[in-house]
């Protein structure tokens, strides 16, 4: 009669694929002399916890924008959590004083509500993700007028609450720069009944 141990250390796998909940590891011993082969197998189940963690940043590297002008934001997105992420949506929405020309992906879009839609789906840890968006500045906008648009992300829940939502949405606000136009006129020299003047 024999017994015997070994140890083995592993790393899980980050992220863990989304919806998963335990880990099964089985373990196997053989010999041809074996009479008695039905408990050659022993299984370990282990709970895990895991979870996404989204995050997302918008921005065009601006403080203050021209009225009128074409301005191109970058948005910035990744799961930096412990497990896998289904489901991802990203919603935009311009908020204030912009109109969407274009986007790289193509957004499914309701222009009348200013909000544009994107699906990754399932969003892991391979990196950090890139939207750009190119929108219109209001050309008829007040002086000290805002260009304001706004980013969520979010996920179906299905691997469990995102560990921070405080970075699950990003704000970008700049102000509006409005032409100043202003017309002077001067008359040069002394004016004298009768007499020609040039202004």
């Amino acid at each position: 009669n024999f017994t015997g141990q070994v140890t083995f250390t592993v790393l899980i796998n980050t992220p863990i694929s989304a919806g998963t909940k335990l880990i099964t590891n089985t373990a196997f011993i053989t010999a041809p002399e074996d009479i008695y082969p039905d408990d050659n197998a022993s299984i370990a189940v282990i709970p895990v916890t895991a979870a996404p963690d989204l995050v997302i940043a918008k921005t065009n590297g601006l403080s203050m924008v021209d009225a009128g002008a074409a301005v191109t934001y970058t948005l910035r997105y990744s799961n930096i959590g412990s497990g896998s992420a289904a489901g991802v949506v990203i919603t935009d929405t311009l908020i204030e004083n912009l109109t969407l020309l274009r986007s790289d992906p193509a957004a499914n879009a309701n222009p009348a509500a200013g909000v544009y839609v994107w699906n990754p789906g399932t969003l892991d840890g391979s990196g950090v993700h890139t939207i750009t968006v190119v929108a219109r500045v209001t050309g008829a906008a007040a002086v000290g007028a805002l260009a304001a648009n706004q980013v969520v992300i979010a996920d179906d829940g299905a691997s469990g609450p995102d560990m921070d939502l405080s970075d699950n949405s990003s704000t970008d606000i700049d102000i509006i720069a409005v032409p100043f136009v202003a017309l002077e006129k001067r008359g040069a020299g002394q004016a004298f009944p009768g007499s020609t003047v040039t202004f």
